[in-house]
């Protein structure tokens, strides 16, 4: 009888586990992502790297610019590498348009979010002020011409530019690479401008700017 009351009780504590885990992303829990507490908020180390939505579904690949520039117009999620090599997307993430960032299926993994602008406000007041945040958001190295940040925050920003598909003609859209990163926010304020923030060579700002949903841009994720 005590057998079988200990086999009950380690059944149930199985099924907690799993239905624990099975709201986040395939292949993640929140030990698996790199985090920083800076300030009152705990942020994401490294850019979002997943292919599925919070719920297993696929987003889709878009390599080429005609692919790109298809979702753009169907107003259709899309991912892909910065250059299309998956060996550059290992160190920087992958750069995906607003419109999955904005999927009601979720793009992070449970227990984080996309950042609002005014969370991003926030991390600015954590560091100092935006004059001075993004000195201490730029990692060590990397940067073009050797400028590099202090990465004192440990949010470790890499220069892993941008993807538009307004440049056909220029590097099939790619552009940016060493030189700046720019991150979604979940603003929406014009009728096809997002809020996005920057850190770029030879500024020691976060930049505050827009960004059209078409873009491919990295991600950061702040916990719930």
């Amino acid at each position: 009888m005590k057998q079988s009351t200990s086999f009950v009780i380690l059944l149930l504590v199985i099924c907690t586990m799993l239905s624990g885990w099975k709201n986040l992303s395939p292949g993640q829990n929140d030990n698996d992502v790199k985090q920083i507490l800076i300030g009152t908020q705990t942020w994401t180390t490294q850019n979002l790297n997943t292919t599925t939505f919070r719920n297993g579904d696929t987003i889709p690949h878009a390599r080429t610019m005609k692919q790109w520039k298809a979702a753009s117009w169907k107003k259709q999620p899309a991912w892909c590498y910065y250059q299309n090599d998956s060996n550059l997307g290992r160190k920087y993430g992958r750069l995906y348009n607003f419109y999955a960032v904005n999927d009601p299926r979720g793009l992070a993994p449970a227990g984080w979010h996309i950042p609002t602008a005014e969370e991003w406000y926030k991390l600015c007041e954590h560091l100092g002020g935006r004059k001075l945040a993004g000195e201490k958001m730029k990692s060590t190295q990397g940067w073009f011409g050797d400028e590099n940040g202090t990465n004192s925050s440990g949010f470790t920003a890499l220069p892993c530019g941008s993807r538009t598909y307004t440049l056909i003609n220029q590097n099939n859209g790619f552009q940016g690479h060493g030189k700046y990163c720019m991150w979604w926010s979940t603003n929406l304020v014009r009728r096809s401008d997002v809020c996005v923030f920057m850190v770029a060579r030879r500024s020691d700002e976060l930049i505050y700017t827009f960004a059209d949903q078409s873009e491919g841009l990295p991600v950061r994720c702040v916990k719930d």
